[in-house]
């Protein structure tokens, strides 16, 4: 900022920049991913997770599933970090600003939790991705598997 309370060129260069890549990734790429075609398909796949991924497959869907919506907010919120950065103090201490950018991140992190742990709502969801269970469900199906294989396949009373 310059002494005297206005932007510099460079505050403004750098909003400038973060909002074009906000735009690429808004008309160009979020809706590549959520058809699962093109760009975003090589990308990012949902089947399998890439190699550098430690925490198993049913963790790597959970993640796929919220990446859209998580990445959408996610492009709301950053204009809004920009907003907060470059405008003027009362804009930045008003209420509705405030309460804008808190409800946005509330409705972030519980729709992350809820397309991650429930895969609900199913709209949030990419179409491909709706009829999986979920990571309550895929660890519940993982845990039936290995009791009912190696559970009482021996015993006798």
């Amino acid at each position: 900022m310059l002494a005297s309370g206005g932007v510099s060129l460079g505050n403004l260069l750098v909003a400038a920049f973060c909002t074009a890549l906000g735009g690429i990734w808004v008309f160009r790429v979020l809706p590549s991913l959520w058809r699962g075609e093109g760009f975003a398909a090589n990308l990012f796949t949902y089947e399998y997770p890439p190699k550098w991924w430690l925490w198993g497959n049913a963790l790597w869907h959970a993640y796929a599933r919220t990446a859209v919506f998580g990445t959408t907010l996610f492009a709301v919120l950053t204009p809004m970090l920009l907003i907060d950065y470059l405008a003027p103090d009362s804009f930045r201490n008003s209420a509705l600003f405030s309460g804008i950018f808190v409800t946005t991140l509330f409705l972030w992190l519980v729709g992350s939790i809820s397309i991650a742990l429930l895969n609900q709502p199913s709209f949030l969801v990419p179409r491909r991705m709706r009829d999986d269970p979920g990571l309550v469900g895929e660890l519940w199906r993982a845990s039936r598997e290995r009791r009912r294989t190696h559970g009482s396949s021996g015993d006798s009373n």
